[in-house]
């Protein structure tokens, strides 16, 4: 993902720093609507994911520790908590994603960013 935000900014010449949540759980999901439908997902999770993204930093992954326990072998992360700024986040461990641990970009990485273990 951090990669594709690269790609399209060396591409066309901008500067596009989305932001990205994400955290793992369980969703209920339906269908809304009566005339236009419109497919939706609902849970404690969704929030929580939304939470991920809007307390996040521009061009960062940030995701919950319940989603960095599926990833910590094949990932690179760097303490996220200190950013996080939502009110509903509080004592929620946070990390940020860096890079894969095979082919880490170091572009993408800062100087006081660290490992997690």
């Amino acid at each position: 993902m951090l990669t594709a935000i690269e790609d399209v900014n060396s591409e066309t010449n901008l500067d596009v720093a989305i932001r990205v949540g994400i955290h793992t759980g369980s969703v209920l999901c339906g269908v809304v609507g009566i005339k236009r439908f419109r497919f939706d997902v609902w849970s404690h999770d969704v929030l929580r994911a939304n939470e991920m993204e809007s307390s996040g930093l521009p061009g960062k992954v940030h995701i919950s520790d319940d989603t960095y326990q599926l990833i910590k072998d094949k990932y690179v992360v760097t303490d996220g908590q200190a950013y996080t700024r939502a009110p509903n986040m509080d004592g929620v461990k946070t990390y940020f994603v860096i890079g894969t641990q095979d082919s880490l970009n170091p572009r993408l990485t800062h100087d006081t960013e660290r490992q997690v273990s």
